[in-house]
């Protein structure tokens, strides 16, 4: 059951992510169109703001499905209802910490905002205030999802998050063609993500028949929890530096139009983040339960180069392509062809994603660490990295801008998330980091470098498309990657895989038919 929930919250997290980008393809110069690059601005600074409340989640949640995952391999069904019991209580606590700390930072952002006109900055706290009572209200369904991560119900929850944001989308949607700003967006958002979080919480009770206990709570346990948590929120405070620094950096040295205009390709290498961790995000349980069961480090580093082929070719096949066509593409996205403000999002998405096409192919090695317990050095280390990406940054964008903070977080991108932790995965965890660069980087790497250089060249030779002519491009670039992924890139498992999966659509549409049609054979 396992594999196959692991394959189906693969499948539909990419599915998930389709229906986000077409719906990000309408939906983002709609809501620019709507808004104005000024209050799209900031939309996008109150969203990077109550990021930093996000970050009193302090990793409880990945620490609640390593925790999980755990205590069910070793068969402590009791010890399993107090955790879940114990953690569910803790996610009570921050929700109400939230609420304080939301509250000090609600009246000491019109300082920070001194770029911003007085109207900008009220309009900034109502934003936030709103985004906040959504994120206070979600803390304790947290613990919701993170067992149901631990059970490895990855279906379900990749269908929910598909359901929930459609839903969102569609209501905020509803509101800008009704007339109203940020304002009602952020309360389109809120109000969905509030009535939704019953479901997953009705199927873990009703459905599961996960227990929980409150009596007898091992106390003692919440030392080892922060212990292990505390590394976990250093890694998610790098990861919101990284995401958000550049903005905030932007909010408080320009203009609200040039935060919009970075959010944009911020918005495109978020998106391409995503396509590796809807991969590598299924695997923690299973990484613990091998590590639990003291499985072999060889074996650790065959899955951790296998999934890391898969997410590296998926990877630079989609940087191959915005690389080549994604300057155009930007200019249909936002509706704005060729406008001057609007030509450094193509340049801001490529320099973000660039360094991602080796960290992100790694993912599986974060899984690794946590399952262990050994991710404490990564996570200082990324601290060091991340404030050093501030004090770079900052000049950076003083003299570029947007392109300048992109500069910043890629430097510390290649010294902390490529350098370290190559060599700390190589010679501290013992992962067979010499045989993912030859067998990932390089042999992959070589081959779409010289396919990507083709495409480049055939189409700089073409007249500049329209949208249509550029989709055709896009699917003619997309289909003759197939024979390279055949004849070049595949080994034999991946080949074997491919036509295993064939033979499994081709099984299945044919049931599908037989039942169409009964009678016929």
């Amino acid at each position: 059951m396992s594999k196959s929930q692991r394959e189906k919250g693969i499948l539909l997290s990419y599915v998930t992510m389709a229906v986000n980008f077409v719906i990000g393809i309408v939906f983002t110069p709609f809501v620019l169109a709507k808004l104005g690059s000024a209050e799209n601005g900031v939309y996008a600074a109150a969203s990077s703001i109550i990021g930093i409340i996000t970050l009193l989640d302090m990793g409880l949640g990945n620490s609640l499905t390593r925790f999980s995952s755990r205590i069910r391999t070793l068969g402590d069904v009791e010890g399993e209802k107090k955790l879940n019991g114990l953690f569910l209580l803790m996610f009570s606590v921050i929700s109400v910490i939230s609420v304080f700390v939301g509250a000090v930072i609600y009246f000491s952002m019109p300082p920070f905002l001194k770029e911003f006109t007085t109207e900008q900055k009220m309009l900034t706290q109502k934003v936030f205030l709103i985004m906040l009572v959504n994120i206070s209200i979600s803390f304790p369904f947290t613990a919701v999802t993170a067992i149901l991560s631990s059970y490895e119900r990855f279906a379900f929850l990749r269908t929910y998050a598909l359901v929930r944001d459609v839903i969102v989308y569609g209501s905020q949607a509803v509101v800008l063609l009704c007339g109203g700003r940020s304002v009602g967006m952020a309360v389109a958002a809120t109000v969905v993500h509030v009535l939704v979080k019953i479901v997953p919480t009705v199927y873990l009770v009703k459905k599961m028949k996960v227990g929980f206990r409150f009596r007898g709570l091992e106390f003692g346990m919440a030392k080892e929890i922060f212990s292990y948590s505390s590394f976990i929120l250093i890694n998610l405070l790098v990861d919101r530096l990284y995401a958000d620094t550049d903005k905030l950096i932007l909010s408080g040295l320009k203009i609200p139009n040039i935060v919009g205009v970075y959010n944009s390709g911020a918005h495109l290498n978020k998106d391409f983040n995503l396509f590796s961790t809807s991969i590598s995000g299924v695997f923690l349980p299973n990484i613990t339960k091998l590590i639990t069961q003291k499985t072999p480090m060889e074996k650790i580093s065959d899955i951790f180069i296998r999934i890391g082929r898969i997410q590296f070719i998926i990877l630079s096949f989609i940087f191959s392509g915005f690389l080549i066509f994604g300057q155009r593409f930007v200019y249909f996205w936002l509706n704005v062809p060729k406008h001057p403000e609007y030509a450094e999002v193509y340049y801001i998405a490529l320099i973000l994603m660039a360094p991602g096409l080796v960290s992100l192919s790694q993912n599986i090695g974060v899984s690794v660490l946590q399952a262990m317990n050994k991710h404490r050095i990564r996570s200082v280390m990324y601290l060091l990295i991340a404030i050093l990406n501030v004090v770079i940054s900052i000049p950076l964008a003083k003299r570029w801008g947007g392109t300048g903070s992109a500069i910043g977080t890629v430097i510390g991108n290649l010294l902390g998330q490529i350098l370290f932790m190559n060599w700390y995965y190589w010679k501290k965890i013992g992962l067979d980091i010499p045989r993912f660069w030859k067998n990932v980087v390089l042999r992959i790497g070589v081959v779409m470098a010289a396919y990507t250089a083709l495409g480049y060249f055939v189409n700089g030779l073409l007249p500049e498309p329209s949208l249509i002519m550029l989709l055709v491009r896009i699917a003619v670039y997309s289909v003759l990657f197939v024979p390279v992924l055949w004849f070049l890139i595949a080994n034999k498992e991946e080949k074997t895989m491919i036509r295993e999966k064939i033979t499994g659509i081709k099984r299945r549409l044919g049931s599908l038919r037989r039942r169409a049609l009964p009678g016929k054979e």
